[in-house]
């Protein structure tokens, strides 16, 4: 019975993460977890602030919130100098949204620094997402050769692949997740068959059509095999080249489709230079360009640009202008405010990374950081990001003194 009571807990740990995994899905029906990734930041930043108060703050995490608090005066005077957005909840808010996945990261940190039985937890979820990978591995051969209604586009005179995700970007971003789950799992039960599900899992994200979700494939086989076959100890400077190299070959096309021409990341690439420059050196402040804010209160900068004319960036179909970081960042902040966030994202990665003590574990975090920088050239991956750092902080913390004894005995 005792037995049994101990597994109770990293149960419904398992059952948790395989939400944040499939929160797309459940939002179609719960309409709250659409604001998952607040609740996350709030919960894990309120969680750090009660730390901080009984416990000394570590220079690191001074150097991260300083940061911040430097990024955020300099939002504050950018709304001052510029007078676009002139709405204090607006500019908070932004902040918030600006701001949250360093906010996730000094709080999951904590949350997972003492956390027991992760091979429970990895154990059940893997169980979990194997099923579903099972499922969407037989939808996914359907859909190739009949129409099923799982999918979005044409490509390549196929049909992309979005299982019963929203979009082809939920199916990919949540399975790059689950890649990560069988890799831990490869950590703590090393079976052939955790490879053959890490197959299915590519498989079924390259079904999707999409350039980026081929290059983020191709990313994780390199670092797998860095990582998990010849037993790398550091992400070692040589491979950045090949691995930009790499990318660049495969995304080329799409980058020269997406920066190029009257296409909505364009106007946002071009018009973030007009910002930073229009109101230099400080930027426009928060709520004025390219973030979730500024799209839902449509900033005044979008009618002086004439975005009403372009597809997707216009008042009555607004689903593109969250598509850009940088251009968002430059926007809001000025050239020197890009500098700042640079360092700010560097200092979080390291932190994470230091964290790491196995091979699997940095495989894990360094293909997060891969998602995420690769992501911010047309997305805006690190205004939403906080459920992916959650997890890339757990696999920071799996340790080799965990037990890797397989659990699930009678």
């Amino acid at each position: 019975m005792e037995r049994h009571l101990i597994r109770i807990k990293p149960l419904l740990i398992a059952i948790f993460f395989f939400i944040l995994i499939c929160s797309n899905i459940v939002a179609k029906y719960i309409k709250a977890i659409n604001y998952l990734d607040e609740i996350i930041t709030i919960l894990l930043f309120s969680y750090f602030c009660l730390h901080i108060i009984v416990h000394k703050l570590k220079k690191v995490d001074a150097n991260i919130i300083a940061i911040i608090i430097v990024l955020f005066i300099l939002g504050l005077l950018g709304n001052f100098k510029s007078g676009v957005q002139n709405n204090k909840l607006y500019q908070l808010l932004d902040a918030f949204n600006v701001f949250k996945f360093a906010f996730t990261m000094l709080g999951a940190r904590i949350v997972f620094n003492n956390a027991s039985k992760k091979e429970y937890v990895i154990h059940y979820l893997s169980s979990m997402i194997k099923l579903m990978i099972l499922v969407s591995t037989v939808f996914m051969l359907l859909n190739f050769v009949s129409d099923i209604g799982m999918h979005t586009d044409m490509r390549f005179g196929l049909r992309s692949y979005n299982f019963i995700f929203t979009r082809v970007g939920n199916l990919y971003s949540a399975y790059l997740i689950c890649l990560m789950v069988f890799t831990t799992e490869e950590y703590f039960f090393p079976k052939k068959s955790n490879r053959l599900y890490i197959v299915l899992t590519l498989i079924n994200i390259c079904a999707t059509l999409r350039s980026r979700a081929l290059a983020f494939s191709v990313l994780y086989l390199m670092l797998y095999y860095l990582f998990a076959i010849e037993k790398d100890k550091t992400f070692k400077k040589r491979y950045i080249i090949p691995l930009i190299v790499l990318f660049g070959f495969i995304a080329g096309d799409q980058l020269e489709f997406y920066f190029t021409g009257r296409t909505a990341r364009a106007a946002l690439l071009i018009n973030g230079f007009t910002t930073a420059n229009t109101y230099f050196p400080l930027g426009s402040g928060f709520a004025t360009y390219g973030t979730a804010i500024a799209r839902d209160y449509y900033s005044p900068l979008y009618v002086q640009y004439g975005f009403a004319r372009i597809y997707g960036l216009s008042p009555n179909y607004t689903a593109f202008l969250t598509d850009s970081y940088w251009p968002a960042i430059m926007g809001e902040f000025g050239y020197f405010g890009i500098i700042l966030v640079v360092v700010l994202i560097y200092f979080v990665f390291k932190r994470i990374l230091n964290d790491c003590d196995n091979e699997y574990s940095r495989l894990c975090v360094y293909f997060g950081i891969g998602i995420l920088l690769i992501s911010s050239i047309a997305s805006s991956s690190f205004f939403a990001c906080s459920r992916l750092i959650v997890f890339m902080c757990y696999f920071a913390r799996l340790s080799t003194e965990d037990n890797k004894q397989l659990i699930m005995k009678p």
